[in-house]
């Protein structure tokens, strides 16, 4: 699989399960992007399923969320107010249309 960009999203998680998160993208992402508590964009050559389906292990039935979205299309976009200095990655690899505070 080609190179591709996904963002993933929790909801309703602990330290603990956020931790094995981010281990768990550490090991298997190409690069990411994590300046936001519960929200991760990351850069894989592995489809959204694979991804679900290797940290669905660390969620608690009935309480905590995943949600997976592919970001990457012909023109994958952003925006938002974000200071400059937590947005090189996502200057680096998602083009976009933003305005930086400073």
């Amino acid at each position: 699989m080609e190179r591709t960009f996904i963002a993933i999203v929790v909801q309703n998680i602990d330290n603990t399960q956020r931790n094995q998160i981010q281990e768990t993208i550490k090991k298997y992402a190409t690069s990411w992007w994590h300046e936001f508590l519960d929200l991760w964009i990351l850069e894989t050559d592995e489809t959204m399923i694979a991804w679900r389906e290797r940290l669905e292990v660390i969620f608690s039935p009935g309480g905590s969320q995943l949600l997976i979205i592919n970001v990457a299309d012909t023109a994958p976009r952003w925006c938002g107010f974000i200071p400059y200095d937590q947005s090189q990655w996502l200057r680096e690899n998602i083009r976009g249309s933003r305005r930086l505070l400073p």
